[in-house]
C-alpha cells in the first residue's frame, strides 16, 4: 500500500471528522469539555480564548459554570497565562495562529486544550491538554493516542 496515499486519506478522514463534530458539538460533550477547560483554567490561573466556533461554543459555556477569567482579543495580554481552546482539530494551525497572536499581545505563557483530533505537537503552546472522551469519537479508527507532550483531561460530569 502507498503510504502517501494512505496518509492523505487519513488526512482527509480527519478533516471530514472535524467538520462534522464542530457543526454537532454540543449536549453532554459540549459541558464535558467546558467544565474541564473551566477546571483546568482555573487551577493554573489561566486566562480563557476561543480559537474556533466550537472553542467559542466551549468557553461560553465554561464562563456559566463559575467565575472564569476570559481574554479581550481588543486589549493587549500583558502578563496574562492565556489557555486558547478548540474543539476536533484536523490539524494544529488554529491553535498556532491564536497562540501567536496571544504571544504577539504579550501573553506570557500559551497553553492549549483541545476536545479530540489532531496528536501531533503544537508549536507556540507551552502545554498542550487534550480531552478524552468516549462520547466524542464515532469513528474509532480515526482516534489517535495522546503524544508524550500531552496531558489527557478526563472529562467529568459534576
Amino acid at each position: 500500500m502507498d503510504y502517501r496515499a494512505s496518509a492523505q486519506r487519513d488526512a482527509i478522514a480527519l478533516l471530514y471528522a472535524a467538520q462534522r463534530h464542530a457543526g454537532t458539538f454540543g449536549g453532554a460533550d459540549l459541558l464535558a469539555a467546558a467544565q474541564s477547560a473551566w477546571r483546568l483554567a482555573n487551577e493554573n490561573g489561566w486566562a480563557i480564548i476561543a480559537a474556533d466556533s466550537s472553542g467559542e461554543r466551549i468557553v461560553g459555556t465554561a464562563t456559566t459554570i463559575g467565575e472564569c477569567s476570559t481574554v479581550d482579543t481588543s486589549r493587549r495580554q500583558d502578563g496574562l497565562d492565556v489557555l486558547v481552546i478548540a474543539g476536533m482539530i484536523a490539524g494544529p494551525y488554529g491553535l498556532m495562529e491564536t497562540a501567536a497572536r496571544s504571544r504577539f499581545m504579550g501573553a506570557k505563557t500559551v497553553h492549549c486544550f483541545y476536545v479530540s483530533g489532531w496528536s501531533g505537537d503544537i508549536p507556540g503552546c507551552d502545554t498542550v491538554h487534550r480531552l478524552i472522551t468516549e462520547s466524542i469519537w464515532e469513528d474509532e479508527s480515526l482516534s489517535q493516542p495522546a503524544t508524550a507532550h500531552e496531558t489527557q483531561v478526563a472529562a467529568s460530569f459534576t
